[in-house]
């Protein structure tokens, strides 16, 4: 699991850690409320491979796929509230 902070450009390093994973690395995220905006920046993400996971479902997405080799990546101020977990 990669954990990192807001201290870089995240977009960056991500797709770095996504290429050197050859596409293994599955990513937090949390979703933007303006639909165009949302749209674009998930394109951008997915752009290089790996996955990109709402916040809300990041845990239950890491463990139904464990045993597939996904590197879970987090950024350390992304926390779902509680009552929005599922």
């Amino acid at each position: 699991m990669l954990v990192g902070g807001h201290y870089n450009n995240w977009e960056w390093s991500g797709r770095r850690f996504i290429l050197d994973t050859q596409g293994k690395a599955c990513i937090a995220y949390k979703r933007i409320s303006n639909p165009e905006i949302e749209k674009y920046t998930l394109e951008s993400r997915l752009r290089f491979g790996g996955s990109v996971v709402v916040m809300e479902q990041f845990l239950r997405h890491v463990i139904r796929h464990r045993k597939q080799g996904i590197y879970p990546v987090l950024i350390a101020d992304q926390t779902p509230h509680k009552d929005k977990i599922e």
